[in-house]
């Protein structure tokens, strides 16, 4: 019996581990957005059972020679109750470069903006879990952020207090280390670290490789953090000589000066996918999880849909898979239907090829900016255009049409 004991105790550690070390990620989501929707506020309730915790921009201040600006969000304090998970109060902090002693006047104006948010916040019945600054303060000016920090804990009253940063203030580790611990807790920003500075020029808005590296080495400072990961996109617009003159993102008003070259930069879902599962695979110890900037919502374009986004929290790296449809029309006209079935939202395949023998195309042509060529006299391809958006799972196109003489089988083939 002894030995059928220690066998059984053995087993029972050892499953143990087995479930603490398998537990899944946690999860959460900024919402980042100055004006809210409904579109937004249902975002908000379909998600929170996927999610441990909602972080709220509430006000931003921008810091001025002229006198600093506060600007309050008017949140939903309604829809962040019925979703019943923690919610942080976030505070954006523009350029400023110090000082950061108790009588400037910015110290001034942070200090009173926290504790005008808190007080906000309560009138509504929302009892914050914890206020975060963001606040991109450059590397050599982290002591004087730190000033700060020491400074917001009278006003906070005992909520706790969370900060963002960037993984470039790790190059000054020791102030690095004080920093985060004058805070419960941190974000380690691993996207937009830096900004492309030529069109056509190959990007990542987020490496995971990179990001890995980052996670390892802010844990060993010891204290309790969560990792900030994309799902945006910006549209990136350059001048003649291939300067950057302009970054629109979020609702920002999308540029359409045809004098600038225009294009897209997103976060990449099949290698989001693939970091989340070396997280959880080997996640570094004072990682706590997962925090997505930002909530997906269905009236954002340059942001990744919703069900792309459940699949990424799952690890789901399943390739594009598309169906191609040659749907009859009358007069003889046949629309092609190219429509997207996997979980993650993809750009479509690079061309579709539609061949047949038995009729005459009589006309064609191609829509969504798909150009068309003629191969052979039994033959065309629809060719994507360079920057071409992605579709979401169950998205359908319509790519173009064909008229034929008379009734013919066709044969559909997609080009990678």
């Amino acid at each position: 019996m002894p030995t059928l004991r220690i066998a059984l105790i053995y087993l029972l550690t050892l499953l143990n581990t087995t479930l603490t070390f398998a537990a899944p990620i946690a999860h959460e989501a900024y919402i980042w957005r100055r004006q809210w929707s409904t579109e937004l506020t249902q975002s908000i309730c379909e998600h929170a059972n996927l999610l441990s915790g909602y972080t709220v921009l509430a006000a931003e201040i921008t810091p001025s020679s002229r006198g600093d600006q506060v600007t309050q969000i008017k949140f939903d304090a309604v829809a962040l109750k019925q979703a019943q998970v923690p919610v942080t109060l976030a505070i954006r902090v523009g350029n400023y470069p110090g000082p950061f002693t108790p009588d400037a006047s910015t110290t001034q104006t942070l200090l009173h903006a926290v504790g005008e948010t808190l007080k906000h916040a309560r009138q509504q019945g929302l009892q914050p879990a914890a206020i975060e600054i963001d606040f991109d303060c450059a590397t050599r000016k982290l002591r004087g952020y730190q000033a700060w920090l020491e400074q917001l804990r009278p006003v906070l009253d005992g909520v706790p207090l969370s900060i963002t940063t960037l993984p470039t203030w790790m190059s000054s580790p020791d102030d690095f280390a004080a920093l985060v611990q004058a805070a419960d807790h941190y974000v380690l920003q691993a996207h937009s670290i830096q900004r492309p500075t030529l069109p056509h020029k190959a990007f990542k808005l987020c490496d995971a490789k990179q990001t890995l590296q980052w996670a390892q080495q802010a844990s060993e400072i010891g204290h309790p953090f969560h990792l900030a990961l994309p799902t945006y996109g910006y549209q990136l617009s350059f001048d003649s000589t291939g300067k950057l003159v302009r970054v629109d993102a979020e609702n920002e008003p999308l540029q359409t000066d045809f004098n600038l070259t225009v294009e897209e930069l997103s976060a990449d879902p099949v290698e989001m996918a693939q970091l989340i599962n070396s997280l959880q695979a080997t996640r570094p110890e004072h990682c706590q999880g997962v925090i997505w900037y930002r909530l997906p919502s269905p009236d954002e374009r340059l942001n990744w849909d919703a069900a792309t986004w459940r699949a990424v929290m799952q690890g789901d790296v399943a390739l594009p898979e598309w169906q191609i449809q040659a749907v009859p029309q009358p007069n003889g006209l046949v629309e092609i239907q190219l429509t997207h079935t996997s979980p993650i939202a993809n750009q479509p395949p690079a061309g579709i090829c539609v061949q047949w023998k038995q009729a005459d195309a009589l006309a064609w042509d191609g829509q969504r900016n798909f150009t068309v060529t003629q191969p052979t006299n039994k033959a065309l391809t629809w060719s994507r255009p360079v920057d071409c958006p992605t579709l979401a799972q169950g998205e359908r196109w319509t790519l173009g049409w064909i008229r034929f003489d008379t009734e013919t089988p066709l044969q559909l083939s997609i080009i990678q």
